[in-house]
């Protein structure tokens, strides 16, 4: 009986041995013969990579997994990515005519870096699966994503922003319609990072589907809102308009400093005009230098200023302040001068939140 059973076990382990390698070879995925491959993954419904190589020394098995996982994702996303930098954006083209026939150079800039960032995004939706021959210990890594589902995840994209923006446009003009056009370009800049993310997934739509129509592509609206935006920015980049009113003294002198100073710091958010008539705010400051400690080679000055925020949409005063500075120099009208540019930063740091 002993010598019975001793035979069956040797039997199953002789049959195990036997079957062992078309086990194996059944476990190994169809992805990795290329023949296999294409018939599996077509090229017409799939955008595929596909790598293999070795544990590196130093490297665990898992680590090389997941490097070679993400060449064969880079290597999926690689043909999109070229046709989509080589892809002319129509959207820019269309948006960048204004009515007056002007388009803010830093705005197209601004717009084609928002749209390089976008395009450089890995592509949505990619699966990945490894495998290791256990007698080679070659790993192989595979990438995929179907292009129906690509296809389906652009045109959310595009709508989606498109609400984003619609919603955008709607919060710029609110600000415009309070006066305060600082607000309000900087919520019309944000606009472009989402007016971008339309271009890019057109872009990627047109790739994947190079039969895409307009209506598809939502153009008519696209275009629409983006020149909205775009005129928008164009109008706002010019920044909030300011009469200065100056009326500096540096010991019985005028002095222009403490203006050239003021516009000088203000000049990133605003434009200066000669009128009130054209102006957003009207800023008025007085000021006058008074004698401080004489030190024979060096002489101190302080100088006094005040200033008031007047708000021409409101029609009303919205701010005023006294502001005190002072500098040491061998002459008092140096000390005085360089009193009032050290008072500037004070009066443009108490005037900043109301200039809007």
């Amino acid at each position: 009986m002993k010598i019975f059973n001793v035979k069956r076990v040797l039997f199953a382990a002789l049959l195990f041995l036997l079957f062992l390698p078309k086990v194996q070879s059944q476990s190994e995925p169809t992805w990795v013969e290329s023949d296999m491959r294409a018939i599996a993954y077509p090229q017409s419904e799939f955008y595929t990579g596909f790598v293999s190589g070795n544990v590196q020394p130093n490297e665990s098995t898992t680590s090389a997994i997941q490097r070679l996982k993400k060449e064969a994702m880079s290597e999926a996303a690689a043909s999109v990515k070229v046709k989509v930098r080589n892809t002319t954006s129509s959207l820019l083209k269309s948006v960048s005519t204004q009515s007056n026939g002007s388009f803010n150079e830093q705005i197209r800039k601004s717009f084609e870096s928002a749209t390089t960032t976008s395009t450089e995004m890995e592509l949505p939706g990619l699966k990945t699966e490894s495998y290791q021959n256990p007698s080679t210990r070659v790993i192989y890594a595979f990438a995929y994503v179907r292009k129906a589902d690509l296809v389906n995840y652009f045109d959310k994209q595009i709508t989606v922003n498109l609400a984003k923006l619609e919603a955008k446009l709607q919060t710029v003009e609110q600000l415009m319609d309070l006066g305060q056009k600082i607000q309000a370009r900087k919520a019309a800049e944000s606009g472009l990072e989402l007016l971008a993310n339309i271009d890019a997934a057109q872009k990627m739509l047109t790739v994947v589907d190079p039969n895409v129509s307009a209506e598809s592509l939502q153009m008519t609206e696209v275009v629409n809102l983006g020149k909205e935006l775009t005129g928008k920015l164009v109008f706002l980049t010019q920044g909030v308009n300011v009469f200065v009113v100056c009326n500096a003294i540096n010991f019985g002198q005028s002095s222009t400093t403490l203006a050239t100073q003021l516009k000088t710091l203000m000049a990133a958010d605003c434009s200066f005009v000669d009128s009130e008539d054209e102006c957003d705010y009207k800023i008025t400051l007085n000021g006058k230098t008074r004698q401080g400690t004489d030190g024979g080679a060096m002489k101190f000055a302080f100088v006094d200023v005040t200033v008031t925020v007047f708000d021409m949409a409101k029609q009303k005063e919205v701010f005023t302040t006294s502001v005190t500075a002072k500098d040491g120099m061998p002459t008092w009208h140096q000390a005085g001068d360089g009193a009032y540019k050290n008072v500037a930063p004070k009066v443009y740091e108490a005037i900043k939140p109301y200039i809007k």
